[in-house]
């Protein structure tokens, strides 16, 4: 008589591309709205001056998280594809240790120079007092960055979404209220720190639920082995050459808010970095499309389904450009009403940077970077990141002296899509097409060619339906959001009209179109 083994530990079910692409891009959404939620109460409750102090504080920190990670968590997400259990626990074990070390070497950096240093040169002595709290928060968040590249390879998608919704809801509340009670950055910077302490434990236990679920608890799994110095050291030599092109990537997009900083008083920068921002649906529609088309694609690459990966990323590119053409038109017709309701009358000037930043969402629509790490060509990432930094500090350091700030944004822009040209050669070649049958031409042009028919015919009557927002809203709502509502609803219901005549469908037929992508 034969003994039954013991029933393995069932592993969460695996969803499809499009529920995953939809829960990741509900929860990239509630992100971006806190970060907003966020700008917006603080813009209220501080001063200009203390609110640029914060932001350049925040400055600091996200340009020196990707440069100390050296690209681990993108090698982890990679490295962890397709292990079996008993491997992924220690795949993360050496992730998660090797990230700790990474951040407490930023966070003695920046607490014992790098802040000082960045203090001087921006001219606000303020910053430097903050140099305790800006160590302290790159010390507890450089480790969570291992949190989404474990969820999403144990296949717990539901709970990465969970962590990020009630983690961000937290972060806002803990700041808003500190800059309430305290009145000053140092309040909210400090209740970073605590919110990122408490963060950290927290997705700990989230991925300890998710390694017992997938059947990857301590010694058990097949495969099972134990941490090494070795595996992290691997992990450190595949991340370079991906945290060379983020690194360099996050400083051309992050060069425009420094030299203003550097070259433009504190109450300039204020106004310039709140506007200089990419709309929130950048991130949920392309951010989460990448995240979930990367390993279908490298499985295709490497099954040399080139076809099929052209397909794919043209498919979620015609998908993410119906939602990002209407959102171009509308941030460059109703900006200045935008930034005055979000950020109070005093950041109106923050809509000319936003709207410079609009023009790059036709470029939006994809993740260029994706077809070459499918194809395992990283360098390309590289060498394109570096001209377009180099670019883009030339650009910089010409206009900005000639045009002011809104010269730094006109250089990002610039930059990106000359970086974007360069990116196409490599993965024509990678995918054996012209690098004009990349794009899938008539899908782009298309829908924001139709998005602009209503446009040209709301703008004459734009003096007309401006008074009559303003009577049967303003004195209710307020002016912006009254504005906001009206205009952007009579916008939003023309777009969806010129979608339906011009072939494209309703919503159930734009529905359809994103569930195809993938």
């Amino acid at each position: 008589m034969t003994q039954s083994s013991p029933a393995a530990p069932s592993r969460p079910p695996v969803l499809s591309l499009t529920a995953q692409t939809l829960l990741l891009s509900a929860g990239k959404l509630l992100v971006s709205l806190s970060t907003l939620v966020t700008a917006a109460a603080l813009t209220r409750s501080l001063s200009v001056g203390e609110y640029a102090t914060y932001r350049q504080a925040l400055l600091l920190y996200t340009a020196a998280v990707p440069a100390v990670t050296l690209g681990v968590p993108k090698a982890l997400f990679l490295a962890l594809s397709g292990e079996p259990p008993g491997a992924q626990r220690a795949r993360l074990a050496e992730g998660a240790g090797l990230l700790a070390a990474l951040g407490a070497l930023l966070g003695l950096w920046l607490g014992l120079w790098g802040v000082g240093a960045a203090a001087a040169r921006f001219g606000s002595p303020g910053l430097a007092a903050l140099a305790l709290p800006v160590a302290l928060l790159a010390l507890l968040s450089a480790p969570r960055l291992a949190l989404e590249p474990a969820l999403l390879c144990l296949g717990a998608t539901r709970a990465l979404v969970w962590a990020q919704v009630w983690a961000q809801a937290a972060w806002v509340v803990a700041v808003v209220a500190a800059a309430w009670a305290w009145g000053g950055a140092a309040g909210a910077l400090w209740a970073s720190v605590a919110w990122a302490a408490a963060a950290l434990l927290w997705g700990g236990a989230q991925v300890r639920g998710a390694l017992r679920a997938a059947g990857a608890g301590a010694g058990a799994g097949a495969g099972a082995r134990r941490p090494t110095l070795q595996g992290a050291r691997r992990l450190l030599a595949a991340g370079v050459p991906l945290g060379l092109a983020s690194l360099l990537g996050t400083l051309s997009q992050q060069l425009d808010k420094y030299t203003v900083s550097a070259l433009c008083p504190p109450e300039e920068f204020a106004r310039y970095v709140t506007g200089a921002l990419e709309l929130p649906i950048v991130g949920v529609v392309t951010g989460s499309m990448a995240a979930a088309l990367l390993p279908e694609l490298t499985a295709r690459y490497k099954r040399g389904d080139r076809a099929g990966v052209l397909a794919l990323w043209q498919g979620a590119m015609r998908a993410a450009t119906l939602a990002l053409a209407p959102a171009m038109w509308a941030t460059l017709w109703l900006g200045e009403e935008l930034m005055a309701w979000l950020f109070t009358e005093s950041y109106r000037a923050a809509a000319a940077p936003l709207r410079v930043y609009a023009l790059l969402l036709p470029l939006r629509a994809a993740v260029y970077g994706s077809v070459l790490m499918a194809a395992g060509l990283s360098r390309w990432v590289t060498l394109t990141a570096l001209a377009a930094l180099a670019a883009n500090a030339l650009l910089n350091a010409l206009l900005v002296p000639r045009l002011g700030a809104i010269g730094a944004a006109w250089a990002t822009v610039g930059t990106t899509y000359a970086s974007v040209a360069l990116t196409l050669w490599p993965m024509s070649r990678a995918l054996g097409v012209g690098a004009g049958a990349l794009i899938p031409w008539g899908g782009v042009l298309r829908p924001y060619a139709l998005s602009a028919l209503p446009l040209a015919a709301l703008l004459p009557l734009a003096p007309t339906l401006t008074r009559a927002a303003d009577a049967a809203l303003g004195g209710w709502l307020g002016a912006p959001l009254g504005r906001l509502l009206a205009l952007g609803g009579l916008y939003a219901m023309g777009a969806l009209a010129a979608y339906r005549l011009g072939g494209l469908g309703g919503p159930r037929a734009l529905w359809g179109r994103l569930r195809a992508s993938r």
